[in-house]
């Protein structure tokens, strides 16, 4: 990752902050977390905002949520509270794996940036650790109850 043949994006997001820190492969990594997450912030704000659209564009995306995050909810990530139900585990890897963000609910995409920004890429590729760490990180953060509440809440027919 610390090859600098693929980069952060030039006029993206954060493009100057994450090229002071990591302006190789791992930046480019960080850049598409950081453009999915001001994404994802963005439209679970639009939802709460009055007259937000619902029905199939919420239940679109409680399943693109739950595809992509292991989070689901018919209304667009949302806890009952106002926060998200989205929960943001990060493993970094080389030769070893290293969990730099689990189950992180309530930090927004700059925060999350921050903590990713303090780490480096160093050393090679070991894809069965990385693999058998976010096993467990997702084994560990498991929570029934967003599938429930996507399950009970949905308003899509059962097949």
């Amino acid at each position: 990752m610390c090859r600098n043949d693929r980069q952060p994006l030039t006029n993206g997001p954060e493009a100057a902050r994450i090229r002071l820190h990591a302006d190789n492969r791992l930046g480019a990594v960080f850049s598409a977390l950081y453009s999915f997450w001001t994404a994802r912030h963005a439209a679970v704000a639009s939802r709460q905002q009055p007259g937000a659209r619902g029905g199939f564009d919420v239940v679109y995306s409680a399943l693109y949520s739950f595809l992509n995050t292991g989070a689901v909810d018919t209304t667009a990530g949302q806890r009952p509270g106002g926060g998200r139900r989205d929960a943001y585990s990060v493993v970094l890897f080389n030769e070893s794996s290293k969990v730099v963000l689990t189950n992180d609910l309530a930090k927004n995409p700059d925060e999350l940036l921050d903590t990713l920004l303090l780490e480096e890429a160093y050393g090679g590729t070991n894809f069965g650790v990385a693999l058998r760490t976010s096993q467990s990180v997702m084994l560990q953060n498991w929570s029934t109850e967003r599938l429930v509440s996507c399950i009970r809440n949905s308003s899509l027919p059962f097949f």
